[in-house]
């Protein structure tokens, strides 16, 4: 079990490692935003990325409410450092 865990907590490393690039991006994106004088929220991007998601999702074998459920919590805190 302990094998188990540690790879575990490898790839939970790796995830934490690429939101906080994701992070990063977003805030280049909302500084971009700015200075074009465009909106934080783009509603047509964000209808993209949930059927990407969903395709996604099926691709790996995910539920895609897990997914989407997922991405709209990663999305809405991109949305506050874009701010």
């Amino acid at each position: 079990m302990k094998e188990l865990r540690d790879k575990i907590d490898s790839i939970d490393m790796v995830i934490i490692k690429k939101i906080s690039q994701r992070m990063a991006v977003a805030k280049k994106i909302g500084q971009l935003k700015i200075k074009l004088n465009k909106p934080v929220l783009d509603k047509k991007r964000e209808q993209q990325l949930a059927k990407m998601y969903t395709k996604l999702s099926k691709q790996h074998e995910l539920k895609p409410e897990f997914v989407q459920e997922l991405f709209e919590m990663i999305i809405r805190y991109s949305r506050r450092v874009q701010k």
